[in-house]
């Protein structure tokens, strides 16, 4: 003898089976989702590597043409074109910032969601 739902009418086993298949569709989003987000985080952190060794490169070459100038206009010169290129990587970074913010929140805000993408 099946068991049935009073409410449904229908065997209990089928809606065990029903809510089993949604239950694991439901994990595989969210595994997916969070697999995602690790991606996107291990994405931040290789962009941010990159950027603290370039910042590395620029301090050597700076100390090397200032050790190199031969007068005050050259070691100003030298000092002058470090912070513009500095002002231009800043830029940059706030750029990657706000972009990568994005990125994060809307990951998070799928794995929040279950799986369903933000509206825009």
């Amino acid at each position: 003898m099946t068991h049935q739902d009073p409410h449904s009418g229908e065997p209990i086993s089928n809606l065990l089976a029903v809510q089993s298949d949604a239950m694991a569709k439901r994990i595989d989003a969210m595994i997916q989702l969070q697999s995602e987000m690790f991606d996107t985080l291990e994405g931040f952190t290789r962009a941010w590597l990159a950027r603290a060794k370039t910042e590395t490169r620029r301090v050597s070459e700076l100390s090397t043409k200032l050790a190199a100038a031969r007068s005050l206009p050259e070691g100003t010169t030298a000092y002058q074109e470090w912070l513009s290129e500095g002002m231009q990587l800043m830029t940059d970074d706030n750029r990657r910032i706000v972009a990568d913010g994005q990125r994060f929140m809307q990951s998070g805000m799928r794995l929040l969601g279950n799986g369903h993408a933000p509206a825009n």
